[in-house]
């Protein structure tokens, strides 16, 4: 059984990558399809060994009986008396956290949802009819709806569409990286869902810092500042863009703005050991309470949760007396300059991603319960902070 879960967890590793996204009898795990069949054996081998919880939810609801019994009497299967895809079942999910530990893009996929859900909460009603409107323009629509009811398939889909500038790294929806640098004459183009470049550097603006004296390396000179600004102008009805184009620069700016706010994605650390930057904190092991080895960077992405589902994360943010993120602060939301932001987010980064003990450490460093309180509070007031600016974005420019 060792053997062949160990052998399971490696496809499932490989499988992340291509991230498709829901099946019929299958769950999804930041886009992994994982057999239902499948599920008991992993849950049991995680929650041996691992701290942090993950949602699972399936859509369409099929297979139940292969999770528990106790799950399957909530939910209605297909061709009973109700549509009701309610079922969910929270498993273990430090797993992935080790596994998928490379370079990070950005939150993680519940933290990008929930900060779009805290928007969409936010819009005013012309705004989020003209929002809706534009986001039945992306290409993945159908699939971010299928299976939602009626009434919350505009809710879901924008609150999907957060994620979608993660899901075009995957060779699956046809976007390449060849070539496509931050120097490239057509770095900052804005031609809508013709664009197959991955644009990773529209994710990051690296404001460098050094406290040992190392020379510190401009930012990319197309970065997420630069693209923030320009995708803002082109969502405005006077760019005079047509809808499609317009579409996209909504769907990045659900996603820009939400790594503006993440404090990793505003800075790099440069020391003698790392001339060349330590990528956000991609070069910078740490080791949380949990056990695992894992890049700073990644840790903070994950700070907001894992790879949860559309419902999942409108609970989270909104519902749920436990996990719903906090009021964010009135005059900060006020604030409407992405610069300002991203000075913002650096200044955190100094002062919490890289105080002690990681300032300190030369090699991985086991973080204290008091940085790992201090990071929460700091990830989810940044997302709160982040839905409201986003919120106020969208409401100016489709007023």
């Amino acid at each position: 059984m060792v053997g062949e879960d160990t052998r399971l967890w490696r496809q499932v590793a490989h499988e992340a990558a291509r991230r498709p996204r829901q099946v019929d009898n299958h769950l999804d795990v930041r886009g992994v399809a994982v057999e239902v069949a499948h599920v008991p054996r992993l849950a049991a081998g995680l929650a041996a060994r691992q701290t942090a919880s993950l949602e699972w939810a399936m859509l369409p609801f099929r297979c139940c009986a292969d999770i528990t019994p106790a799950s399957c009497a909530r939910a209605k299967m297909p061709g009973g008396s109700s549509r009701e895809m309610a079922m969910r079942k929270w498993l273990f999910a430090g797993f992935f956290a080790t596994i998928l530990s490379g370079p990070a893009a950005a939150w993680w996929d519940g933290g990008h949802m929930q900060i779009a859900a805290i928007a969409y909460d936010q819009l005013t009603p012309t705004a989020r009819a003209k929002a809706d409107a534009l986001i039945r323009l992306n290409p993945q629509y159908a699939s971010w709806v299928a299976g939602v009811p009626a009434g919350d398939a505009a809710q879901v889909a924008f609150v999907r569409a957060s994620t979608w500038a993660d899901d075009i790294k995957t060779p699956e929806l046809g976007h390449t990286e060849a070539g496509d640098t931050p120097g490239n004459p057509e770095a900052g183009r804005n031609i809508g869902y013709y664009d197959n470049l991955m644009h990773k550097y529209w994710h990051f603006k690296d404001i460098g810092f050094s406290t040992d004296g190392t020379p510190v390396e401009d930012a990319d000179p197309v970065n997420a500042l630069t693209e923030i600004q320009a995708l803002t102008q082109g969502l405005s009805p006077a760019s005079g863009l047509p809808d499609d184009v317009r579409s996209y620069d909504l769907v990045w700016l659900l996603h820009l703005v939400g790594d503006a706010h993440q404090p990793l994605h505003a800075t790099a650390r440069f020391s003698h050991a790392q001339q060349h930057g330590d990528q956000g904190g991609n070069l910078a092991k740490v080791i949380p309470a949990s056990g695992e080895t894992i890049a700073l960077h990644a840790y903070w992405d994950r700070l907001l949760g894992g790879y949860t589902t559309p419902a999942g994360a409108i609970r989270d943010a909104l519902e749920d007396k436990n996990t719903k993120l906090p009021p964010a602060d009135s005059a900060l939301a006020g604030v409407s300059d992405p610069s300002v932001w991203f000075d913002e987010s650096q200044r955190l980064a100094q002062n919490v991603a890289y105080a002690d003990p990681v300032l300190s450490c030369t090699q991985a460093c086991e973080l204290d319960r008091a940085y790992e309180t201090k990071a929460r509070q700091t990830a989810r007031a940044q997302a709160a902070l982040a839905g409201a600016r986003l919120a106020h974005l969208i409401n100016e420019a489709l007023k």
